[in-house]
């Protein structure tokens, strides 16, 4: 049974407008409860993580979805700016990559960040949305 006080949410951190449409049109379909926050660039996107949660008195367990590849601040850097965060920030997040790269080296080399989980290859299968939302449960227990 859900605890009334946790929000689930995702974050999308990825330049193409149309991918971040599909994402969205997809996730509402599977769980039309669930808060969805877009970024277009990594630098935007991070000053979110930074900032505190308005709703001091819930629970946010988040998942991010992150691009490697967007202009301003890239994906590469915004791990590198999320590293360096509180533990207890970091700790609200689980990072999937979500790249067209199929290059092993950036798959290892995202793989050694302790807050990524998962590296998916675009496009996205509806199997990879579903894990997706089970990691958000999980991410609750």
């Amino acid at each position: 049974m859900p605890l009334l006080n946790i929000k689930r949410e995702i974050l999308i951190v990825e330049d193409d407008q149309h991918f971040h449409m599909m994402l969205k049109k997809a996730f509402l379909t599977l769980d039309p409860n669930l808060t969805l926050h877009s970024f277009f660039d990594g630098l935007d996107a991070i000053e979110f993580v930074r900032d505190p949660m308005e709703d001091s008195d819930k629970q946010y367990k988040s998942v991010i979805l992150l691009d490697l590849t967007m202009p301003i601040l890239d994906g590469w850097g915004f791990l590198d700016l999320f590293k360096s965060l509180p533990q207890e920030v970091q700790d609200q997040y689980t990072i999937f990559i979500v790249s067209s790269s199929i290059n092993k080296s950036d798959r290892d080399k995202a793989l050694t960040y302790s807050s990524v989980k998962h590296y998916y290859t675009k496009p996205l299968l509806v199997a990879d949305f579903n894990q997706i939302l089970k990691a958000c449960d999980e991410a609750l227990d």
